[in-house]
């Protein structure tokens, strides 16, 4: 009996001990933080973490779909190279472009690590847990700092670093998460996108409340964040929207379709009248401006689309259209011809030529991942992600490089148990 209790306490502190692992590299792995003192970011950190566990355990052995995930970003930075010689740019922001992609699978080694110690026969199902959770306390702690402005001001100027001015100059109206600058604002909101997309698989598949409570929160979380987050969601609705359409046909999916879209209605309108009258009007003249000017002069128009028309500039040389110009930025790290639409970043980068190679590379990304997996709803996912990649470059850069990646490690656990159905049919 009692070597019975001790293999259970065992059992235990082992699980715990790698829940926390899981967790903390999953946190470090999105949300990067620049910690005074420390010369590289914590997602730098794992990732170097991740190089080690690669050459001394795993002995410089990968699966093949991450290795050719390896190969893939390894060309992308080939071909960035190409026109940085061609142009004598001196541009390092395109080479960390390329590096981040292949950096991301030495992240996901370790987190994959600790998914074998407690996910059992299904590593994908209990990495989108894991990703729900982390989400959940992001969304939380960004919340609750959001109402407690001067410890929020305490923690920016702790992670913020060269952004913190920035940072707490936005905090007045939007979310700031636990993470460094460049992961604020569209990025979260992107993030609590995806997250909510996951969410909404898990409710069509249990009547369970949590992933209702979860929506919610990522809902709430996402607007404050940024208001890409309702493109988001509507890219994800339509998506589900077509995967209910095969499974329940077109009527059903209409009705289940319009009764979430009257409750994100009803949510929102609540939303904004809680904070049309309070101390927090800013953010309600923020967040939901496209509402407002809609009803006041019937345009859809915002300040910041207004911005983003004035930034598409087109190439003036051929030679830029063909190769680029081997830059994403200036010499005071501003904009390249001052225009943040990724599609337009890219062609100033590489050209078509380079660009269309990016571009294949996010499809292959998302076609290896697929391969793993039998299951639709984990197809729709990684289709709902590529799908999202392609729309959010008309306003700004975005890689799938780091989903990807990390859905294919998880998957490639599956696959070495020898189940002929790696993924279950639900995450509940």
């Amino acid at each position: 009996m009692l070597i019975t209790i001790k293999h259970k306490v065992l059992f235990s502190t082992t699980a715990w001990f790698y829940s926390a692992m899981v967790f903390i590299a999953l946190f470090t792995y999105f949300f990067p933080i620049s910690i005074p003192g420390i010369p590289v970011t914590t997602d730098r950190l794992l990732q170097l973490a991740g190089i080690a566990y690669f050459v001394f355990v795993l002995k410089g052995r990968l699966p093949r779909p991450l290795a050719l995930f390896l190969l893939y970003s390894f060309i992308i930075l080939v071909a960035i190279s190409v026109s940085l010689v061609i142009n004598g740019s001196s541009d390092d922001q395109t080479v960390k472009q390329a590096l981040s992609s292949m950096m991301y699978v030495f992240g996901a080694l370790i987190i994959t690590a600790g998914l074998r110690k407690i996910a059992g026969q299904d590593a994908f199902g209990t990495l989108l847990k894991w990703v729900l959770i982390v989400a959940a306390v992001q969304a939380g702690l960004s919340l609750f700092l959001f109402f407690n402005k001067e410890l929020q001001a305490s923690v920016i100027a702790f992670i913020g670093g060269d952004m913190g001015d920035h940072m707490l100059h936005f905090s007045a109206v939007r979310l700031i998460a636990i993470a460094k600058g460049q992961m604020q604002y569209g990025n979260m909101a992107v993030f609590y996108g995806i997250a909510s997309f996951i969410t909404m698989l898990w409710m069509g598949r249990t009547s369970s409340i949590v992933p209702k409570i979860l929506f919610f929160l990522f809902f709430v979380a996402g607007i404050l964040s940024a208001r890409s987050y309702l493109l988001v969601l509507g890219v994800g609705l339509f998506v589900l929207f077509l995967l209910n359409a095969k499974k329940r046909g077109i009527a059903r999916s209409i009705y289940y379709c319009m009764i979430g879209l009257f409750i994100l209605t009803a949510v929102t309108i609540a939303g904004m009248k809680y904070l049309e009258n309070s101390e927090y009007k800013e953010t309600y003249e923020w967040a939901f401006e496209v509402f407002l000017n809609m009803a006041e002069n019937g345009s859809l128009e915002t300040e910041s689309t207004e911005v983003m028309k004035s930034m598409y500039v087109f190439p003036e040389k051929v030679s830029t259209w063909i190769i680029g110009d081997g830059r994403l930025a200036n010499p005071d790290d501003t904009f390249y011809m001052h225009t943040d639409i990724g599609y337009l970043r890219y062609l100033y980068c590489c050209g078509i030529i380079g660009s269309l190679l990016i571009y294949y590379v996010q499809i292959r990304y998302c076609r290896i991942a697929s391969a793993l997996t039998d299951n639709r709803d984990y197809k729709y996912l990684f289709g709902f992600i590529l799908l999202w990649a392609f729309i959010y470059l008309t306003k700004e850069i975005y890689n799938t490089a780091q989903w990807m990646t990390l859905f294919t490690a998880a998957l490639c656990i599956d696959k070495e148990h020898k189940n002929p159905l790696p993924c279950p049919k639900s995450i509940s």
